[in-house]
């Protein structure tokens, strides 16, 4: 059972966020996983629209880098230099700009983004980590749980995608 307190309550969204990756990562290990393959899926076209299994990885690593470098720069008091395009706009740059990293590229940067995020999370001088220009500030709890849900919705549409086929 975890105690309501903001350092049990971090430590489990950590933990989900920890197991979401690793089961994420996992999918790259499997050898008949084709990263060329787009993905199907009806669910959030305007984002996702013809995205290959690589597409999926580049936009985990794309956002994950950012937390990253917002988290690090917050717990050394530096200005976080935050994405000032829209959600849609700075998926499809995120996308886009690792289209010439090979998977293996991908999951190192992915790697050490996580190194990143593990070193600051529990520095107690962040309350709240900046997301994008325009949006507001989370919580590392909220932080955590924002990249575990997308881990794990891009996980699933890639099983899901995986068994129709």
């Amino acid at each position: 059972m975890i105690i309501d307190n903001p350092d049990s309550v971090l430590t489990a969204a950590l933990i989900r966020e920890q197991y979401a990756l690793q089961q994420f990562r996992r999918l790259f290990q499997l050898t008949d996983l084709n990263y060329d393959e787009v993905v199907l899926t009806d669910e959030k076209q305007y984002l996702t629209e013809q995205w290959t299994v690589k597409d999926y990885l580049s936009d985990i690593v794309f956002w994950h880098e950012s937390f990253a470098r917002n988290i690090a720069d917050v717990g050394s008091s530096v200005k976080p230099n935050l994405i000032k395009l829209s959600l849609r706009a700075a998926t499809a740059y995120g996308v886009e700009s690792n289209k010439n990293e090979t998977v293996s590229q991908l999951l190192r940067r992915l790697n050490k983004a996580q190194r990143i995020i593990e070193a600051h999370i529990f520095n107690q001088s962040i309350l709240t980590v900046p997301y994008r220009q325009g949006s507001r500030l989370y919580t590392k709890t909220e932080y955590l749980d924002i990249r575990t849900s997308e881990l794990n919705w891009h996980f699933w549409a890639i099983i899901r995608s995986a068994l129709q086929k």
